[in-house]
């Protein structure tokens, strides 16, 4: 008897143990085929985030140098990048715009924080970040929204005027609002 009739007859004489292994085929092949689809949906949910997400560089100093040079010498500064290296970078085929921000902390002892932190009668420390791009990169992204007033243009960063972004909530605290011009 050759192969094929011997399974033939099997199957004939065996229907329990045959539908048994056909049930079990059935289901290990779904499972295989479940995770198939599950890493083929992993896959592409990272490629369209991928896509989606813009690559941000940042450069900075080596902090651990940095951190060495102030221990032997603690009025030691490091120089800031000139503004003829940063637009070299931002020359660059590759780079598609490109910002010089700094940062600068001041106490403001007429505004609150928030949320409120600890006792407002000596005031409040304000981080602020100096920009030279007017597109700001976090509303573009959709990070945050501005919901009154306007971004900074051109002359007012090459001018300096002294103009700011604050959020909704340090603006309810303090009583401040946008005023039309």
């Amino acid at each position: 008897m050759n192969a094929v009739k011997r399974a033939i007859a099997s199957v004939i004489r065996k229907p329990g143990k045959t539908a048994i292994l056909l049930v079990i085929i059935f289901i290990l092949g779904n499972i295989i085929a479940g995770a198939v689809s599950v890493r083929h949906a992993v896959d592409n949910a990272e490629v369209a985030l991928r896509a989606k997400m813009s690559p941000v560089a940042a450069i900075s100093y080596d902090e651990e140098k940095i951190t060495d040079l102030s221990t032997q010498d603690p009025l030691f500064r490091p120089d800031p990048l000139s503004i003829e290296i940063i637009e070299k970078i931002g020359a660059l085929s590759f780079v598609k715009s490109y910002d010089y921000s700094t940062w600068l902390s001041l106490n403001a002892p007429s505004l609150q924080r928030y949320p409120a932190t600890g006792d407002q009668a000596s005031g409040a420390y304000f981080t602020f970040i100096g920009i030279n791009n007017p597109e700001i990169i976090d509303i573009q992204e959709g990070m945050i929204r501005l919901v009154a007033g306007r971004v900074f243009d051109e002359q007012e960063i090459r001018n300096l005027t002294y103009v700011a972004l604050i959020s909704r909530e340090v603006a309810n605290i303090n009583n401040l609002a946008v005023v039309p011009q």
